[in-house]
């Protein structure tokens, strides 16, 4: 599967207990096998590590909620969220509102208020499985692994940015010694002109 999307967003997240607005990851990949078609969606909180939804969808699977909810054809999918995701961040009349459900799954909507006073409505629903056992173990490993990379490229740059700063440094020592040497070699010039 090949990853077309993986940011942070901003999310409704409601549960039995309460109702919050946080930032959670979205992930969607899609088969880089075309004669495959597969569709993944992925929930996860870098806080939380045991809120994790995914779900694989297939043109057929879809197809069938396409027709329920009216929506276009299979290969706009990842396009369709992505571009909601997205123009969402400068529309207060749209969000991503995720309901966890006792059942081990959780509603993924696009919500949508056109105007105000008028009926919000979801402009997609897909449900996702709530993934647990050896598949989180799996998911945590997978983003220990990331977060390592990611200290190890930081650590590169700062190395990096130390050793051009100690290199930065030593010429500029280089630099006081000449310019004091010099300072002195005038000074002494000067006196024996004084003394002639």
């Amino acid at each position: 599967m090949k990853t077309l999307f993986d940011e942070q967003i901003q999310a409704n997240i409601k549960n039995q207990e309460k109702e919050s607005k946080r930032k959670i990851g979205l992930k969607i990949s899609k088969s880089d096998d075309p004669s495959i078609d597969k569709f993944g969606i992925e929930l996860y909180d870098e806080k939380k590590m045991d809120f994790f939804y995914k779900r694989i969808y297939s043109r057929e699977e879809y197809e069938k909620i396409r027709t329920k909810q009216g929506l276009g054809g299979f290969d706009k999918l990842d396009s369709l969220i992505i571009d909601f995701i997205k123009d969402m961040e400068h529309c207060d009349n749209d969000w991503l509102q995720i309901t966890e459900n006792t059942d081990a799954t959780c509603n993924f909507d696009l919500m949508s208020r056109k105007r105000k006073g008028y009926k919000t409505g979801s402009q997609l629903q897909l449900i996702l499985s709530k993934i647990v056992g050896e598949d989180l173990v799996k998911h945590l490993v997978s983003k220990a692994e990331s977060l390592q990379e990611k200290f190890e490229e930081a650590q590169e740059r700062i190395n990096s940015l130390s050793d051009k700063l100690n290199s930065s440094v030593r010429e500029n020592n280089e630099k006081d010694k000449l310019i004091e040497q010099q300072t002195e070699e005038k000074n002494v010039e000067h006196e024996s002109e004084n003394l002639g």
